[in-house]
């Protein structure tokens, strides 16, 4: 009788734990459906949290910058701290003062990774302030993003991406 009342607690918070987990793990699956169909469909959005130019100086972001992606639209808001390869004019136009563009022309390919991730190549054409866009996705929505330019230094970004589907 004794055993019995050290072993019953005991069973109870082994059976408590382990229901725990699979809420957290059905969580998970939920979490990374949306962001897949958000991929699969273009519809996510890219929050950059930090940035770090070619050279390695890192800057942590306020917020407020960010990667939007619509099924036929692009915008980037990101900025831009790293060198220019073409010398500066008396007058900055607001396109030198960081990645700042809207627009509707642009290819968009995903592959999937081993390990579940996605590596997406995002190509603006027209754009002076980004030529190609490379954004390395976690299967828990981390993410890596380099923008390339043609007249500047590559910049990294990271952060998280997040679907524009609501739950």
């Amino acid at each position: 009788m004794k055993i019995y009342r050290l072993l019953l607690p005991l069973l109870t918070f082994i059976c408590l734990h382990s229901l725990a987990q699979s809420k957290s793990d059905q969580a998970k699956q939920i979490s990374y459906q949306k962001l897949k169909h958000g991929i699969d469909s273009k519809q996510f959005h890219f929050l950059a949290r930090s940035g770090t130019t070619s050279r390695g100086k890192t800057i942590q972001l306020s917020g407020g910058y960010f990667i939007f992606l619509g099924v036929d639209s692009l915008t980037v808001e990101l900025p831009f701290f790293g060198t220019s390869s073409q010398s500066s004019h008396y007058e900055t136009s607001k396109e030198d003062a960081g990645i700042s563009f809207h627009t509707h022309q642009f290819s968009y390919k995903a592959d999937t990774t081993k390990k579940g991730g996605w590596d997406i190549t995002i190509q603006p054409d027209n754009q002076n302030s980004a030529s190609k866009i490379n954004l390395s996705i976690s299967s828990t929505g981390s993410c890596r993003t380099i923008v390339y330019s043609n007249r500047r230094s590559n910049m990294s970004f990271y952060g998280e991406v997040l679907s524009n589907f609501k739950d």
